[in-house]
């Protein structure tokens, strides 16, 4: 059953308030008065931030704004757009557009750790090095970081002097998507990506 059409590779969903938050490539559409198979209505609220630009998870952030990755419109080479290869934030309504942190090739799945506002994100590494080409990251991502991408691609010296450390290098090209924290009932969690 479609309950849903016409959007172009829709990477984030988020149900907030009873509306549905669809980032998808271009724009952050909002579905709202499910009736059945069907929402009566659909909004877009953020067009762009970039132009045919790649959004990919999205996130609702404690502070009630939502948290989205923007993929590079280029693999190695640095955009025009400061919200090309980022992470933005804004308000539910669309308003409020953002930078949240800088210069990440791909931030494709972002979660919050339960209970708290730490932004995990899986990071999307160049692709052009040929046998160089490193793991792609899992990070977490504070407000304000710069990864300083395509410069910085986790091969250390001077290039990524001051850039974070991921929590985990995963393999090469291994494109992770969503990552979902599962909580077990003896209080241990586990990170699935």
């Amino acid at each position: 059953m479609r309950v849903i059409a016409g959007l172009k590779d829709p990477l984030g969903l988020v149900w907030h308030q009873g509306r549905l938050y669809v980032s998808s490539v271009g724009r952050v559409t909002v579905f709202s008065g499910l009736r059945g198979e069907h929402f009566a209505h659909a909004r877009t609220i953020v067009s762009g931030p970039v132009a045919g630009g790649e959004n990919n998870g999205l996130v609702l952030l404690p502070d009630g704004r939502f948290a989205m990755g923007v993929t590079a419109s280029c693999d190695h080479c640095l955009p025009r757009s400061g919200y090309s290869g980022s992470i933005v934030s804004f308000r539910p309504n669309g308003s409020g557009l953002r930078l949240y942190a800088a210069r990440i090739r791909a931030p494709v799945g972002l979660t919050l750790l339960p209970g708290t506002s730490t932004l995990l994100v899986s990071m999307n590494q160049r692709n052009d090095l040929g046998p160089r080409t490193p793991g792609d990251w899992l990070a977490i991502v504070a407000p304000g970081t710069n990864w300083r991408s395509p410069g910085c691609y986790g091969q250390g010296g001077s290039a990524c002097a001051g850039v974070p450390k991921p929590l985990a290098v995963l393999d090469k090209h291994a494109a992770v998507g969503p990552i979902v924290i599962l909580s077990g009932r003896s209080g241990t969690s586990a990170l699935r990506c």
